[in-house]
């Protein structure tokens, strides 16, 4: 499981809008199918910052949490 969020995660750093655009607009999501992780991030001008990583069986995550 860390080998696929390693991996996911070196995927974003390689095409960081290949994620999913959520509802805040400046948040992408990207969905780890197998393990059902959903790693939020969001794209800078020099930097991509990973906000969040969360298992899908969890509520949904609003960005108010930690």
């Amino acid at each position: 499981m860390l080998r696929a969020i390693s991996d996911a995660v070196a995927a974003i750093a390689a095409h960081p809008q290949s994620g999913l655009q959520t509802s805040a607009g400046d948040i992408r999501v990207k969905i780890l199918g197998r393990y059902r992780y959903k790693i939020f991030y969001s794209v800078g001008k020099d930097a991509i910052e990973i906000i969040h990583v969360r298992h899908a069986a969890r509520r949904p995550w609003t960005g108010a949490e930690g």
